[in-house]
């Protein structure tokens, strides 16, 4: 009886990580499966109505409608995984709306900006960054604030909202923000683009395949570079875990990830580089891969740290 009833309770604890891992791997085969025939009504379409739209849409290729539809599951199961792991409400969940939380909320955008910002600045130091557009800077601040706003909610709600508590129901805090920092950065590697001379049924499988195998041969790519782009993104969510359990709000974590995607959309639609950045210290020039962007983590990460003794 007492180890049927330590069965039942292992079984509980680790419930929302099979649950979750469920609706990942379930995103994954549903845009498999429908991210083709999607496409293909597209190609369709654009030979017999060619139009600005479809052929914009051609353009982004099979790998973006992947990317796109894998989100359906996931916002449809959702709901039903907070309510089967007991999150079914803002406050458990961590969105808490009293004025610290805000407080919470707004300090951590103006972290995430100043943190990207800085690297950028240090992008502009050595290697020089020019302005393609200054009205396409202005036209794209509402919109990107608005991407940045939409992608941080939905991946704090995934990742610290739902991933972090069911692990920490399963394990200790410090593994649980382990584990939940290791597979942030897992799912951030994947291949850059499909290239296929013909998009056949199967090719949704053959994406799918090369998001859940796709770190590995990032990493083949150039190992070195790899690593630090694995750590910084580990780095980024042990700051951002770190700050839901101390604070017991999303809001820092949503305010962070939308300051930083804010900065780096104007800077990817109305900036360029004078010379392409290539060295240790500045990656490629994103927030991403250089060591520079290490060290600005790891300062965060002391930072908190210590705010929270």
């Amino acid at each position: 009886m007492v180890i049927e009833s330590n069965q039942k309770q292992n079984w509980k604890s680790w419930r929302g990580v099979y649950l979750f891992l469920g609706i990942y791997f379930g995103s994954l085969l549903f845009a498999a499966i429908v991210a083709p025939v999607v496409f293909k009504g597209v190609l369709w379409r654009h030979a017999v109505a060619p139009s600005e739209l479809t052929a914009y849409l051609v353009d982004k290729g099979l790998d973006s409608f992947f990317d796109r539809i894998r989100w359906i599951p996931v916002l449809v199961g959702l709901p039903w995984a907070l309510k089967v792991c007991q999150l079914f409400s803002l406050k458990r969940l961590g969105l808490r709306f009293d004025k610290a939380s805000l407080r919470q909320g707004l300090r951590g955008l103006i972290l995430g900006i100043c943190v990207t910002v800085a690297m950028l600045v240090a992008v502009h130091n050595v290697y020089g960054l020019r302005v393609d557009s200054w009205p396409r800077v202005w036209t794209s601040v509402g919109i990107a604030l608005l991407s940045g706003l939409i992608l941080g909610f939905l991946e704090e709600i995934v990742f610290r909202g739902l991933l972090l508590k069911v692990f920490r129901d399963a394990v200790q805090p410090l593994f649980a923000i382990t584990l939940t920092s290791l597979f942030f950065a897992y799912v951030h590697f994947k291949i850059p683009g499909y290239v296929a001379a013909e998009v056949t049924w199967t090719s949704g499988l053959e994406i799918a395949w090369g998001v859940i195998i796709g770190i590995f041969k990032t990493f083949q790519e150039n190992w070195a570079r790899e690593s630090i782009h694995f750590l910084n993104l580990f780095l980024l969510s042990t700051l951002l875990c770190l700050s839901v359990i101390k604070w017991r709000t999303l809001l820092f974590a949503i305010g962070f990830h939308a300051g930083i995607v804010w900065i780096l959309l104007i800077y990817k639609r109305s900036i360029d580089f004078v010379q392409q950045p290539n060295d240790f210290w500045l990656g490629s020039g994103g927030i991403h891969d250089g060591f520079f962007a290490t060290m600005l983590f790891i300062a965060l990460i002391v930072w908190l740290l210590k705010k929270a003794k």
